[in-house]
């Protein structure tokens, strides 16, 4: 029996053991001190269980806030105990993002602590920054005064007075805000709120809008910084008076007499109403505009109960605002509501207008009509029977309204095409569109805000496109006789194929440049050629090469309402046209080479080697500027010179060749040019280098010369040349010593009866320098003679 007992004694000591190991806190509690209004401390919390806490010595009566941040505990459980061990803030909880714990009055001198406890097995640390915040700043308001306030701890507020006057209204501003985030509020003299919700702000200020004052008394007006903000904000309080009230009359006709009404608002807040008597039914469109306050202002039509007739309100700025026109629901006195906004004050001016009914009529294919409206905010409507197999088209033409908006719409009202913008004088066109149903459609000419004025509207139903193929080489006559009908047109093509298409006889439209646009797609759907416009002067698309077999469409599309007719031809171009040069000579060797298709190309081949310098002139091609382009490529296919456009007695100046080879020139004729390209290749001799000895020289084309003279640095060298000489046309300048860089004083064009002198001031000491002599498109021959002098 007393064995037994002894092992029950052992298992519930065991048992306690164990009770006491799970209900005992695990870890330790660490300690830190923290001064309030001195540096930031961190407190860190390990191992898992533990607890830490930042005790500091509080005075009774002052006033401590908190911020905590570089948090890198999960979740924690801070709160604030009193010398006596009580709460003095209730735990709240501060995750990673951080805590601001805003004002607190310290009851009692003596030690306080912050306790940090984690929650679960978290570990980690945190920044305490512990504020000892001064009294609050203060001062008093006077309405129309500024006074400015500003918070130099964490957790301080401004508090500003103000006496006010039951049934009086304020209104507040608050600029020159270097708060991050602050609100304001306002208690009744009776500590309550004035508006239950505090007002936000930042940087860029706030404006409070009139509030009616319940009470004759002492007001308070706070302003909170958030978190850790500090700052300033300067305070500008209102006494507004009533707002401005004015009587508008109703204009029933233009012009309007009287004119508009000017509104004006004297104190930040007030606003101004002016009023008018309607009738039910009536319509009615408002115009605000001349505005002179600085900012923009919100106007709207309040109805006889003073709810909004009009949402949102327009906002009026450096353009004029235009209410559109409504209905009246009643008989009563109507306003229009001038609200300034913040703190501005000015004046607008405001016209009612007295809206007659829409213009209706109807519209038939065809036949254009002129509609013309009288009043701001009266539009046109016209009406047109269709079917869903139809489509229709619209014209705008001989528009006078500043600008307006053209829609059609479906038998149910609702949009057949998105509202098209019509400029003043220019007109617009609504493309084809299909009709979805059968039924009566409608036309709406919307002028924009106030305009008034008239436009012919045209309405077709517009046919099929015309289509049709095409032959190659053979002429295909295209005829459109409807505003928004196209032409789509085929060709059966082959890969390898190269073709040309060519616009003439044109006369859809009144343009020469501009009546009809051209593309051309592959039979995948893919894009031949882009869309680009052509007008009365034709079209002319350069050779393409066809990438597939199968059916290719060409693409005519007038612009806008033109009609007309147009001749087509799609022309097989050969391959490019090829010749060889002979031996190239300094006296210059000719070569031929003939295209005899519209779009075919050619190019001429001659043998070169490295180093060799080369001049080439086109002799003849056409008469005009830019009948043929031509340019250079190396063996290796790189571009040397050009494409470059070359009328007739065109010379390629010389260039020394990079490579041994054979090189090409390429000829491009432009258009629909054919023709033979006569050319002269040209092996350039080295530039002829001697003395500035008066002498003349003689020169082969493309060749230079460079006469070498001495100069002293400060003297002014002056080169006149003498009459004679064959050379037709020369360029003189004097360079440098190293035959590139030009000296001051710019250059001169001689022909065998001489010209004016050359002269530059010499810049500095050098050895030589040159009068370089460069005739003009490959001429050669024999230069005029020379004679140097200085002073």
């Amino acid at each position: 029996m007393g064995r037994r007992s002894s092992t029950r004694f052992a298992l519930v000591a065991a048992i306690a053991a164990v009770a006491a190991c799970i209900v005992s806190p695990v870890g330790s509690t660490a300690s830190f001190s923290i001064v309030p209004g001195g540096s930031a401390v961190v407190v860190t919390v390990s191992p898992a269980g533990s607890t830490s806490n930042a005790t500091f010595t509080g005075v009774a009566g002052h006033r401590i806030s908190l911020n905590i941040s570089n948090v890198t505990i999960t979740s924690t459980k801070v709160s604030v105990l009193k010398p006596d061990g009580t709460t003095l803030l209730t735990p709240f909880t501060v995750l990673k993002s951080g805590y601001w714990m805003d004002v607190k009055s310290l009851p009692v001198s003596g030690t306080y602590k912050i306790l940090v406890d984690p929650k679960l097995d978290y570990t980690g640390k945190m920044t305490l920054r512990l504020y000892d915040v001064p009294a609050d700043v203060g001062g008093s308001l006077s309405p129309g005064t500024p006074v400015s306030v500003a918070t130099t701890v964490p957790g301080q507020n401004g508090v500003l007075t103000f006496s006010g006057v039951a049934g009086h209204r304020v209104a507040v501003n608050l600029t020159d805000s270097t708060y991050n985030s602050a609100k304001l509020r306002i208690h009744n003299p009776d500590t309550t709120l004035l508006f239950p919700t505090a007002m936000q702000f930042g940087h860029a200020g706030n404006f409070l809008e009139p509030r009616l004052l319940p009470d004759t008394g002492t007001y308070t007006l706070q302003i909170d910084p958030q978190l850790s903000a500090v700052g300033g904000v300067t305070v500008t309080i209102y006494d507004v008076p009533n707002d401005a009230s004015t009587l508008v009359t109703l204009c029933s006709s233009l012009p309007c007499s009287p004119g508009p009404t000017t509104a004006t608002t004297t104190v930040a807040g007030q606003n101004a109403g002016l009023t008018f008597s309607g009738t039910a039914g009536q319509r009615v469109s408002v115009v605000a505009g001349n505005s002179l306050y600085s900012s923009t202002v919100k106007v709207s039509l309040l109805k006889p109960d003073l709810t909004s007739l009009t949402s949102p309100p327009i906002v009026v700025g450096g353009l004029d605002g235009f209410i559109e026109p409504q209905t009246l629901p009643a008989n009563g006195t109507y306003t229009v509501l001038v609200d300034p906004q913040f703190s501005d004050v000015g004046s607008i001016d405001v016209q009612v207008y007295l809206v007659p009914n829409d213009v209706t009529g109807t519209i038939s294919s065809g036949t254009p009509v002129t509609v013309t409206t009288t009043m701001p905010g009266q539009n046109a409507v016209y009406t047109f029977t269709g079917s869903s197999t139809q489509r229709v088209s619209v014209n705008l033409s001989n528009v006078t309204y500043g600008s307006a908006k053209v829609s059609i719409l479906k038998p149910d009202l609702t949009n057949l095409t998105s509202p098209l913008f019509v400029p003043n004088t220019f007109g617009n066109f609504v493309e084809p569109v299909k009709l979805p149903a059968n039924g009566t459609y409608r036309v709406v000419v919307d002028p924009t805000g106030a305009s008034t004025g008239s436009t012919d509207v045209g309405l077709w139903f517009v046919p099929g496109d015309v289509t049709g193929s095409v032959t190659a080489n053979v002429v295909k006559h295209v005829s459109i006789a409807t505003p928004g009908q196209n032409s789509v047109l085929t060709y059966a093509g082959t890969s390898g194929q190269r073709i040309t298409v060519e616009v003439y006889n044109v006369t859809l439209g009144t343009t020469e440049c501009c009546s009809a646009k051209l593309k051309i797609t592959k039979p995948d759907g893919s894009t031949l050629q882009t869309s680009h416009e052509f007008g009365t002067l034709g079209d002319y698309v350069d050779v393409k090469t066809l990438t597939a077999n199968g059916t290719y469409k060409i693409w005519i599309d007038p612009v806008d309402e033109s009609v007309g007719d147009l001749d087509l031809l799609l022309r097989i171009v050969p391959a490019d046209a090829s010749a060889a040069s002979g031996a190239l000579t300094s006296g210059g060797t000719s070569v031929n080479v003939t295209t005899t298709a519209p779009g075919q190309g050619a190019k001429v081949n001659f043998t070169a080697s490295a180093g060799q310098r080369f001049a080439f002139k086109l002799v003849t091609f056409g008469g005009g500027f830019c009948d043929v382009k031509l340019a250079l490529y190396d063996p290796n296919g790189t571009k040397l010179t050009g494409p470059t456009c070359s009328p007739n007695d065109t010379f390629f100046d010389t260039r020394s060749l990079p490579i041994a080879g054979t090189y090409k020139i390429t000829v491009d004729p432009q258009g629909n040019a054919v023709g033979t390209a006569s050319l002269t290749l040209y092996a350039v001799p080295a530039d002829v280098v001697t003395t500035l000895s008066g002498s003349a020289v003689s020169l082969t084309p493309g060749q230079n010369a460079y006469l070498s003279f001495s100069a002293t640095s400060g003297q002014t060298a002056t080169v006149t040349p003498n009459a004679g000489g064959t050379v037709s046309l020369a360029r003189a300048a004097l360079y440098k010593s190293d035959r590139t860089t030009q000296l001051a004083g710019g250059a001169e064009y001689w022909d065998p009866s001489g010209g004016n002198p050359v002269a530059s001031l010499i810049p500095t000491t050098s050895p030589t320098y040159y009068l370089k002599y460069d005739p003009i498109g490959g001429a050669s021959g024999t230069s005029v003679t020379f004679s140097l002098a200085f002073s």
